[in-house]
C-alpha cells in the first residue's frame, strides 16, 4: 500500500478520533496486491524483506488453509486464485483500474463475479484484488452475528462476532469513509468492540 504523509492531525474529522481509541490509521493512495506463494501464484512476487525500500506500508492479507491462501487473490488484473468456496461471500477489497479502492462483500471467485462485486466495468476493470476476511459493516450497518457465521462461514470457536478470528488481538482493516480509503490497525481488540467503534465513526 502507498500511503500519502501525515498522521492523525491530518486525518478527517471522521475518523481522527479513532486514533484516540486505540487505532492507528493511514489513509491509503494506492494498493498492490503481492503473493508470494509459489504453489498459487503463475509469477510469485518476490518475498517483501527482498525487495528493498519499494513499498511504504506492508500488511497481511487473507487467512491461509496450510499453505493456500483461501482469499481469491487478483494481480495486474489476472486471477491466481477464486479461494476455497467456503470464503466465496466474505469481505474483500480491490483496486479498479482508474485508482478506486473498493472494500465490500465477494460474490464467488470468477473474475467476473469479481467485477461485479466490486462494480468494476470494461472500461474500468478490477486490477488487484483480494478476498477471504471478514465483513464487519455493510452500507453502513453492521452484519448480524448469523451473517458472519453462516453466510461468510466463521464458525471457529464460538462462530459468528465471537469466531476465534475474532478473539482480542491486533487486526488489520480496510475501511472507506467519504470516499477515502484507510488502513487500520486495531490492537488488542475483538470483533465486537472493532465493528461497534467503525460503525459510530
Amino acid at each position: 500500500m502507498q500511503v500519502p504523509g501525515g498522521h492523525a492531525r491530518s486525518l478527517p474529522p471522521e475518523v481522527a478520533h479513532l486514533v484516540e481509541q486505540g487505532y492507528l490509521v493511514q489513509p491509503i493512495a494506492d494498493l498492490e496486491v503481492l503473493n508470494t506463494t509459489r504453489r498459487v501464484a503463475q509469477t510469485a512476487d518476490e518475498p517483501v524483506e527482498n525487495q528493498g525500500r519499494k513499498y511504504p506500508l506492508v500488511v497481511n492479507g487473507t487467512f491461509y488453509g496450510g499453505s493456500d491462501p483461501v482469499g481469491l487473490i487478483v494481480r495486474d488484473g489476472l486471477l491466481d486464485t477464486g479461494g476455497y468456496p467456503i470464503c466465496a461471500d466474505r469481505g474483500g477489497l480491490a483496486r479498479l483500474r482508474d485508482g478506486t479502492i473498493v472494500v465490500g462483500r465477494t460474490q464467488g471467485g470468477r473474475m467476473d463475479q469479481i467485477a461485479a462485486a466490486f462494480g468494476a466495468t470494461a472500461d474500468n476493470p478490477v486490477e488487484e484484488a483480494m478476498g477471504g476476511g471478514a465483513l464487519l459493516i455493510e452500507h453502513g450497518s453492521a452484519l448480524s452475528d448469523e451473517d458472519l457465521k453462516n453466510r461468510q462461514n466463521f464458525k471457529q470457536g464460538g462462530g459468528g462476532i465471537h469466531a476465534e478470528q475474532m478473539r482480542k488481538t491486533t487486526h488489520s482493516l480496510v475501511g472507506i469513509r467519504k470516499g477515502m480509503a484507510f488502513h487500520i490497525w486495531a490492537k488488542s481488540k475483538d470483533g465486537a468492540t472493532i465493528q461497534s467503534e467503525l460503525l459510530a465513526a
